[in-house]
């Protein structure tokens, strides 16, 4: 894999349907803005039932593009309030407002890995624990002792996720 990750045997075919369906994959994939509870049921009724399950998914952020809308809430009206998110770290929240000005395109992209956005490495977890992720839906992770736990070793032993990553996949 080109961004460093782990990789994977990939049989003929799809496994998951045979047309394109945006309503169920709208209904099926968690939105930005969601509970954890509700991130936690919808990977349920695919099977992916435990924390690992989660944590292994959540690497996907590790390199890619999100648009400002996704996020400007958290720069410039944080829970209705016309106040940033006090837990975004100031400094990436200046980065933010850099890239989405409070009146420009909500369709500009931003990396969801600041530090090292095509690379598939540990970055996004030390991002998460140093409030550097713009994604909200993200930042619950850290709010879950379990899964907050789990997150920090991950930062330390990112080789033993790998295997779960490529267990998802087939």
């Amino acid at each position: 894999m080109q961004a460093g990750g782990p990789s994977w045997n990939v049989l003929l075919g799809r496994g998951d349907s045979r047309t394109a369906n945006q309503a169920g994959a709208n209904a099926s994939i968690p939105a930005p803005f969601e509970s954890l509870s509700n991130i936690t049921a919808k990977f349920s009724t695919v099977g992916l039932d435990s924390t690992t399950d989660l944590i292994a998914l959540s690497v996907a952020h590790s390199f890619g593009r999100t648009q400002c809308r996704l996020f400007s809430n958290r720069i410039y009206n944080f829970g209705d309030t016309g106040n940033p998110d006090p837990t975004l770290n100031t400094a990436y929240l200046g980065t933010l407002s850099q890239i989405c000005p409070q009146n420009g395109s909500r369709f500009v992209v931003n990396n969801l890995d600041p530090t090292t956005p095509d690379t598939f490495d540990n970055n996004y977890f030390s991002n998460l624990q140093n409030n550097q992720v713009a994604l909200e839906q993200l930042t619950r992770f850290t709010s879950q002792p379990a899964v907050s736990s789990l997150h920090g070793r991950v930062c330390n032993v990112f080789t033993e996720f790998h295997p779960h990553l490529c267990l998802v996949k087939e």
